[in-house]
């Protein structure tokens, strides 16, 4: 059962009762004719030929022309791993766009996203998931559905008690608040603790 807090219909339904002034349906005569109003407009083929260009049948894609020459997927891993041992990012970026090995992978999202971890890291973690386990917070339960949501797809359920995890851990981080553009009035508050106050009946 699909128990997540809002649907690929609602959505649908949603963007279909707006009314966009640009619907040139009634002159077109082809009311009825869509769901969804409002009408955007197609680039023209050189447009798209411009913006697809890095995806041209001359530039080697990772994913499909290893089909065709084995010796490319040896190739862009020996390049990926020169790549991974430079601490220029741009350039991992660049040579992403054209496919990424699948057993780096992990190496190289952590490195474009400048993702560091170490002991401090891992440490304020488990801190992290031991508050989880502790107390239970308003939306524990939000997560747990989005998580059932994943679960059902195929590319996600392996991973769902990682994310489940994770997820969890990430509402309790408060130095996610502290990292923003602003200062939140929740970034001060304690940490979540597991003791009731004497004398409170939940």
């Amino acid at each position: 059962v699909d128990r997540s807090l809002f649907q690929a219909s609602d959505l649908l339904h949603h963007i279909a009762g707006i009314s966009n002034p640009n619907h040139s349906g009634v002159q077109r005569g082809l009311v009825g004719w869509g769901t969804v109003t409002l009408e955007l407009r197609v680039p023209a083929l050189p447009e798209l030929r411009k913006v697809f260009q890095q995806m041209q049948l001359q530039n080697r894609q990772l994913g499909f022309d290893e089909t065709v020459k084995e010796s490319f997927a040896e190739e862009r891993i020996r390049v990926c791993e020169i790549l991974l041992n430079r601490s220029y990012t741009p350039y991992i970026r660049e040579f992403s766009k054209r496919g990424v090995p699948v057993s780096l992978r992990g190496r190289v999202w952590k490195r474009m996203l400048e993702v560091c971890t170490g002991e401090k890291v891992q440490q304020h973690f488990n801190r992290l998931k031991q508050d989880t386990k502790a107390a239970e917070t308003l939306v524990d339960d939000i997560v747990r559905w989005e998580v059932l949501v994943a679960k059902n797809n195929s590319d996600f359920f392996p991973f769902d008690e990682t994310l489940e995890t994770v997820l969890l851990a990430f509402h309790r981080d408060h130095t996610m608040l502290e990292k923003g553009p602003y200062s939140h009035p929740m970034a001060s508050l304690p940490r979540i603790s597991a003791q009731v106050p004497r004398g409170l009946v939940p």
